[in-house]
């Protein structure tokens, strides 16, 4: 019994062993790999076809392949197909427990750059052209491969299609549609359009053969390009020559450089007479200047449409393509305010003699750094290195075994301003050839007195002789003035520093100097005018001059007083005649006389028979109409204006009429008035008139008729004549 039941257990056991075997040898899964470009490999090695297939047993792990050879596409990974999980290539599926089924993911190699050029206000999408950038291997893509292209506006909240001539406007948002040949491509690449991703892209078939890519882009509000100019040595102490100018651009195909300047003019504003005014390339920067504004003309390369623009960071007040000396321009015009402080300066004596080594500080404005010097004495130079450096003060020494037989030691500091530029200053000393003692101490380096220099300049005439001042005691500089064409002397300057002076004005720093003086250039401006002669009597004048004069202005007479006015016309009999009147001076004082109006009036001679028009006009100066490249940086414009005059308790008014049109000339008629009576001719009786009545009754008490009674008497006379005549032969007769 024991035995049969044994048996039947082992039975039961064996049977179980086999199931479980049997069970497990079954958990083998099947892996399938899908793709449609290139070739399988793993690691580069045993290079398969699709489907590739795999078995894997139950709780196994495998590797997902990459795929080779697939150009222009590239594999980025395996999709699951049951999850839709989406694996990196090479990844490591671990634990298996079904069949899995992967699914190869492209995308194309590269990609497509689109770029919309002329998207900016004001243009149309005719104005736009758009070039095409490919990096995808062995596909290129140029404006013949354009289906269509088609452009959206934003209105009223709807994306409504606009024509091809439609403007682009400022603060309006825009899409366009392309759609290109897809040029072999199945799938769509990596695209963006201005720098901005589709918002959608599709690749359309026909009849399951790709033939085309579509795609649509929200390209936002349209920006007018950009032009950035930066003046580098707009610093205190540099001239207006000294600053270089630089680009950066945004406008497609448009670059500019130093090569396209076609002209610089420079102003700098009177805090006095609360106006800018023009100054030359000699000018220096100043720290008493509140502020400057520059006006830069560049080739405009083609443009119609101004760029937005900024100088040294500032938007400028005007940036127009204009006309200017027969030339289209682009003209920027720009008030940058202060200059910087000067950046690095020097301090030292300005003379020193051969044995006695030079020693100098140098300070550094805020944010600027002094970093190193170099100097030069003759043909020998070097540089020996910052002796300390105390609280942004560097300190620093030239031995005088260096100056050999050189007359001057010139010093060059280099450092960094505070935008970040370069910046330098510069000393020159004068070196003695013998040695100087005071009480037995060296006192080269310090003078008891100093020159004063007046140098200036090319192209002037005249010259000043050089002032001595003691040190400690001030000096009236020279109110002398050197001789230019077209411009006259304002003060001096010392190049050096950036100070201005007076003529006239007090100096007292105790060091050598060279004075050059501040010019302003004299302008001519002409007003047409016309005055009419009328007849107000039955005489006709003679030759007449009248004169106009300026009245008043709307600024004090001290701000113009060197401005010269002539004004005068002929005039013979009844008529119109034309004059000119002529206003000379410098540039600030006749922007100070008509910058806010002057008033021109007919000068009343008194003379006799004369009525004098006294209509009173204005000449108002307009902004500057336009630039040249001249020797005159300005071209003005004097506008006529009727004008208006009140006297009041304080004494006579004058006004502009501001919303009056302006005239091209002025206009004044005179009246002579003058009347001449012509006397009267007498008239003789005839004789039948002398007899009427048949009496010689005498008028008595009619002193009217005395004409009357002379030719009476006239005629009486020669009766009695005639009768006399006659009777003389008959009483000769009788007597015989």
């Amino acid at each position: 019994m024991k035995k049969r039941v044994f048996s039947i257990l082992l039975s039961l056991y064996m049977v179980l062993m086999l199931f479980t075997v049997t069970g497990f040898a079954d958990e083998n899964y099947m892996i399938t790999q899908n793709f449609k470009y290139g070739t399988r490999t793993y690691d580069g090695t045993d290079p398969q076809t699709s489907p590739y297939q795999f078995v894997i047993p139950a709780g196994g792990s495998f590797g997902l392949a990459t795929i080779e050879d697939c150009s222009p596409y590239e594999l980025v990974g395996w999709q699951e197909s049951v999850s839709g999980t989406v694996y990196p290539p090479y990844a490591e599926i671990q634990n298996l427990q079904s069949d899995l089924t992967f699914d190869a993911v492209y995308q194309v190699q590269g990609g497509l750059t689109i770029t919309v050029d002329g998207f900016m206000p004001g243009n149309t999408p005719n104005d736009c052209t758009v070039t095409f950038e490919s990096t995808i291997p062995g596909v290129t893509f140029d404006e013949k491969d354009i289906k269509y292209l088609r452009w959206k506006i934003l209105w009223a909240g709807q994306w409504e299609p606009i024509s091809e001539t439609e403007a682009f406007e400022a603060g309006t948002s825009y899409r366009f549609e392309i759609s290109l040949k897809n040029n072999g491509l199945e799938l769509v690449p990596a695209t963006t359009a201005n720098g901005i991703a589709p918002m959608y892209r599709q690749v359309v078939s026909n009849n399951g053969v790709p033939y085309a890519i579509n795609m649509e882009f929200e390209l936002g509000t349209p920006v007018a390009p950009t032009l950035a100019v930066t003046v580098d040595n707009f610093e205190v102490g540099k001239t207006l020559a000294d600053c270089t100018f630089s680009f950066a651009s945004t406008i497609p195909g448009v670059t500019f450089d130093e090569s396209d300047i076609l002209g610089v003019y420079w102003e700098a504003y009177d805090p006095y007479a609360e106006s800018f005014y023009q100054v030359d390339d000699s000018n220096v920067f100043q720290t008493g200047v509140p502020s400057y504004r520059c006006t830069i003309e560049l080739d405009s390369k083609g443009l119609t449409v101004a760029p937005a623009a900024t100088v040294n960071g500032n938007t400028p007040e005007s940036c127009e393509i204009v006309t200017s000396g027969g030339k289209t321009v682009l003209r920027i015009t720009c008030e940058l305010g202060t200059p910087l402080a000067q950046q690095l300066t020097i301090s030292g004596m300005s003379v020193v003699c051969k044995d006695q080594d030079y020693e100098f500080s140098v300070t550094a404005a805020e944010g600027a750094e002094a970093l190193y010097f170099l100097y030069r004495c003759g043909e020998f130079g070097g540089d020996t290195g910052w002796d300390r450096t105390d609280g942004g003060v560097c300190y620093g020494t030239v031995p005088a075994s260096d100056y050999r037989d050189a007359d001057t030691l010139e010093l060059t500091v280099y450092g960094t301003a505070a935008n970040g530029k370069p910046a330098t200053a510069t000393r020159t000393v004068q070196i003695l050839k013998e040695h100087r003692f005071v009480d037995g101490v060296c006192a080269c380096g310090a003078k008891t007195e100093y020159t004063i220099t007046y140098d200036g300049g090319e192209g002037v005439e005249g010259s000043i002789d050089p002032e001595t001042k003691a040190d400690g005691v001030p000096v009236t500089l020279s109110s002398e003035t050197f001789t230019k064409d077209g411009y006259v002397q304002t003060g001096w300057m010392d190049k050096e520093t950036g100070a201005v002076y007076a003529l006239g004005d007090t100096y007292t720093e105790d060091e050598d100097v060279t004075l050059y003086p501040m010019w302003e250039e004299l302008v001519t401006l002409t007003v047409p005018f016309t005055t009419t002669v009328k007849l107000g009597g039955n005489a006709a004048p003679g030759e007449t001059t009248f004169e106009l004069a300026v009245v008043d202005a709307n600024a004090g007479e001290e701000t113009y007083a060197d401005v010269t006015v002539s004004a005068a016309v002929t005039t013979n009999g009844e008529g119109d005649y034309e004059g000119t009147m002529t206003l000379t001076g410098p540039s600030q004082q006749l922007w100070n006389m008509l910058c806010e109006g002057a008033f021109v009036q007919q000068v009343n001679a008194g003379e006799e028979g004369w009525i004098y028009d006294d209509t009173v006009w204005g000449l108002l100066l307009s902004q500057i109409a336009a630039y040249s490249t001249a020797d005159s940086a300005y071209d003005y414009t004097v506008l006529v204006l009727p004008a208006t005059c009140e006297e009041t308790e304080d004494g006579v008014y004058y006004d502009l009429d501001w919303e009056a049109m302006p005239l091209e000339r002025m206009s004044f008629t005179n009246t002579y008035t003058k009347t001449i009576t012509e006397p009267t001719e007498p008239t003789e009786p005839t004789e039948s008139d002398s007899n009427t009545g048949g009496t010689n009754t005498a008028q008595t008490g009619d002193s009217r008729n005395i004409g009357l009674w002379f030719a009476l008497l006239a005629v009486s006379t020669v009766v009695l004549v005639i009768t006399g005549v006659h009777s003389k032969p008959g009483r000769s007769s009788r007597t015989k």
